[in-house]
């Protein structure tokens, strides 16, 4: 068993039993009842709960073996971008508003076309599939040309450290502004595209590869001078030791957390109370799903958004429209049809924070 620098002892046999290789785990996939995303396994860090508290990021982790520091192969050290460097401006400002990009295709025509029309947000956030999308740095590569602001989601499923590292060193040449770093769901996890049961059995296309997790892909994008975003769940099981995984998260070089709430208004103060105890100075995007398809369930997303951007400790919303996922051309009121959905809401959200402006964001106490 591969021991891991500044985990207590208690976390390496969860660390080993982790079918997703996670280092500084739990996921956000983990179940109400401490069941692990793979049917029928349990969460191996959810009884390990009490050694998550105080958790410190090795940099050794992510380390280039000495061979590949004097080929020339590590991944380099990157100043930070204009984009970059705009965006993390923008995330201090507060107010911000981002959106996930609805369109699953891979007609380029149909993604520059989306992404001309997301140009107004503040970032659009990519998204990667199981065999039904381009490559992270092409589609980046598309929507960086209409002018939009990019953060590149990044999954540790698919691509092995090396893989990864050529990625971000492609995102940083086409100059997008960052990446959303995240472990990625495990190819077996029930409902997940590419996936089918045969009885009790998972059956899945892909074989997972997780080299790293959402903390060690986050250092090597800052490595590479981009910006870098993570998710977390705040309710997911064990919910006490989410604020400190997300303080890690910001050692190791998150700048932005994405949160998948799951509550209230109350529950949000909850949350962002305890992330600021850390001492994490780590802004906070509130995701908001959007039923596109329904004008009923787009008011009340509206409504909801407009209260979050005015509860304290927050930096601004993350539109997340949710289209059906079968749809293989991401056309018509699946794709575009979202795309204008989310343009028009962010409208009136940009007019809304003009009349009642966020509040100013309190840095934790050193």
């Amino acid at each position: 068993m591969t021991t891991h620098p500044r985990l207590r002892p208690g976390l390496h046999q969860a660390a080993a039993g982790c079918p997703k290789r996670m280092v500084y785990g739990p996921c956000g996939g983990v179940r109400a009842d401490g069941g692990c995303e793979v049917p029928g396994l349990t969460c191996s860090f959810a009884a390990a709960a009490d050694h998550l508290r105080d958790l410190g990021f090795a940099p050794e982790l992510v380390s280039a073996p000495a061979s590949a520091r004097e080929s020339g192969d590590a991944l380099a050290t990157i100043p930070r971008g204009a984009a970059a460097t705009s965006f993390a401006e923008a995330v201090t400002t507060g107010g911000v508003i981002t959106a996930g990009l609805p369109v699953r295709s891979r007609d380029p025509g149909l993604i520059a076309e989306a992404g001309s029309r997301l140009s107004a947000m503040s970032a659009v956030v990519t998204s990667e599939g199981l065999g039904t999308t381009l490559s992270p740095s092409h589609t980046a590569l598309l929507l960086a040309g209409t002018g939009a602001t990019v953060l590149s989601a990044l999954t540790c499923r698919d691509r092995n450290r090396v893989a990864l590292e050529g990625e971000l060193a492609a995102l940083a040449d086409i100059g997008v502004a960052g990446v959303l770093a995240v472990t990625g769901d495990h190819s077996s996890s029930a409902g997940l595209p590419g996936t089918s049961r045969i009885g009790t059995t998972t059956a899945t296309m892909t074989e997972p590869v997780f080299d790293l997790d959402s903390p060690r892909l986050a250092a090597l994008a800052r490595r590479a001078g981009l910006f870098v975003a993570v998710v977390e769940r705040p309710a997911a099981p064990p919910s006490s030791c989410r604020p400190s995984r997300l303080a890690l998260k910001a050692s190791a070089g998150a700048e932005l957390v994405i949160v998948d709430l799951n509550g209230d208004l109350a529950d949000l103060a909850t949350f962002t109370d305890a992330l600021a105890a850390t001492g994490a100075a780590l802004p906070v995007l509130v995701s908001v799903p959007v039923v596109t398809t329904d004008a009923a369930a787009v008011h009340v997303a509206t409504a909801w958004a407009q209260l979050v951007l005015s509860a304290p400790g927050v930096s601004g919303v993350h539109l997340s429209a949710l289209v059906d996922d079968t749809d293989p051309t991401g056309l018509g009121t699946q794709g575009l049809g979202a795309v204008d959905v989310l343009v028009r809401m962010a409208t009136q959200l940009r007019e809304h924070l003009e009349r009642v402006p966020p509040p100013p964001r309190v840095e934790p106490a050193a």
